[in-house]
């Protein structure tokens, strides 16, 4: 066991283990077809895309011995 969690279980103390990411609502590979020799040139609106970040955790209790999820998106 890792020192984190043993110290943790003999303090009696929740453990919270979180990560985000982010996700592009647009796919950036598109397929499109141009004149054999000839280079598409697709265009963008705006400089921006839209993106959905997202955050989760899960926490342990030892004292309960229980795992909770939370989640979050923003």
């Amino acid at each position: 066991m890792a020192a984190g969690k043993k110290n943790a279980a003999r303090r009696g103390s929740t453990l919270i283990f979180s990560d985000e990411a982010g996700f592009l609502m647009a796919p950036l590979v598109r397929r499109t077809w141009a004149l054999r020799g000839v280079t598409p040139v697709l265009p963008q609106r705006g400089r921006s895309r839209r993106k959905v970040s997202v955050i989760a955790a899960l926490s342990l209790s030892p004292r309960r011995h229980r795992v909770r999820s939370y989640f979050g998106m923003l």
